[in-house]
Parts: C-alpha cells; structure tokens; sequence
C-alpha cells in the first residue's frame, strides 16, 4: 500500500529486517536475525518473507508486519523469494549441487507445501526472481555458470510448461546490476559500464516483446 519500507540492517550489529513507516519516520526491527536479508512484502502487505543465513543454501522465512514470531516456510534456499501476484504461490531456486547455487527453479504455496518443480538450467544461475504481474512467468536475472561477468540476461519462465525465454540481454560489454517488472509489458533493467559501477550507470526501459531499450536515467561518472 505504499505507507512501509522493508529493509535489511546490521546497524545495531545484527543482520535482522526493519520496518519503516513513511508517513512517521519511525524505524522498527521486525526480526531477530543474525542473518537476515531479502524482504519481500506479501501482495496485500499483511507479511512478508525474508531469508535467513550467512551463505546459501538459506532458509525462508515469513513473518507478519504487526509483528510474531516467524515462521520457517522452506530449507535449501539458494535464490528468492518471489510471491506470485495473487499471493498464494512462492517461487524460489535451489541447488542440486554442492556449491549452493540456484540452478532449479521451484514454486511451493506460501505455507511451504506444495512444491512444485518449474525448470531445471545447467548453463546459467537464477538469481533476482521476479513473478510477472499477469502470473504467467517467472523472470530472472541470469548469469553464465562459467563467466559471472559476461553474456548476463533477464529471462522468464513460463510457470505451466517451464519453457524458457530470454527478455532482454544488454550489449555493448554493460553489466546488469537489478531488474524489476513495469507491468504485465515490460520491465526496467539497471546496467552498469563495469563491475565497480565506474564508466556510467543506465536504467532502461525493455519491451517485453521486444524493440530498443528506451533509456530512462543515465548517471556518468
């Protein structure tokens, strides 16, 4: 509804999730930590999950914004959360590997049963998941398994049959640094010159289906 902020702060030496009411400035920690990070807010704001953990796998928690005691909805997290737009679905990655990083991409409902497998990748890493606003498909941002900085890209799933569809990929050598949906059409991508942010920084506006990027902010330094 617009009048909250959730964050992660370890400003009292605790990695534990904040709230913010906007209306009021006051700051309020909702969780205990150690470890937390990654809030996202439920559809109709009543709760919000987060992960908890210095390192993947993690562990996904959801907690109410009035406050309580959080509940664990998953183990084996490796990337995530994302709510789909009616609320009662959850897409995370896993790892079916040792290293801990997202390579299946998985939906359970937002109880933490149900699980349900989506799509399963080997070339590249699931990482920033976004579910659509028309519920369809799950995007993410993805990265080569062989080269972190190179060819990375927005791609979505389709949530019934899982086939995969590449969105946007940036060129001219720019990095992307976060993406997010701009509706059910398009989305808005962040890209950078290099990996320290030095050369300039562009946010961008992509079709869904296509066309030039429209470049709605560049920053140079």
């Amino acid at each position: 509804d617009g009048k909250m902020i959730a964050f992660a702060s370890t400003r009292d030496g605790s990695a534990r999730i904040w709230l913010k009411q906007l209306a009021t400035g006051e700051e309020v920690a909702l969780t205990s930590g150690p470890a937390d990070s990654i809030p996202k807010f439920s559809p109709d704001g009543s709760s919000l999950l987060f992960l908890r953990g210095t390192a993947a796998p993690f562990e996904l928690f959801r907690v109410s914004t009035v406050g309580g005691e959080p509940r664990r909805i998953a183990a084996g997290v490796a990337s995530g959360p994302a709510w789909s737009p009616d609320g009662r679905r959850i897409a995370i990655g896993r790892s079916t590997t040792s290293s801990g990083l997202a390579d299946t991409l998985v939906t359970l409902s937002a109880e933490g049963d149900e699980e349900r497998e989506i799509a399963r990748v080997s070339d590249i890493l699931l990482l920033a998941l976004n579910w659509s606003p028309d519920g369809a498909t799950i995007g993410s941002w993805a990265q080569l398994r062989t080269n972190f900085a190179a060819q990375q890209s927005i791609v979505e799933f389709d949530v019934v049959s899982g086939e995969r569809k590449t969105i946007y990929q940036p060129s001219g050598g720019t990095l992307l640094s976060g993406w997010a949906w701009s509706g059910p059409g398009a989305i808005v991508v962040a890209e950078a010159a290099s990996q320290s942010g030095r050369g300039g920084n562009l946010l961008r506006r992509v079709e869904r289906g296509g066309g030039t990027p429209r470049t709605l902010l560049s920053l140079q330094n």
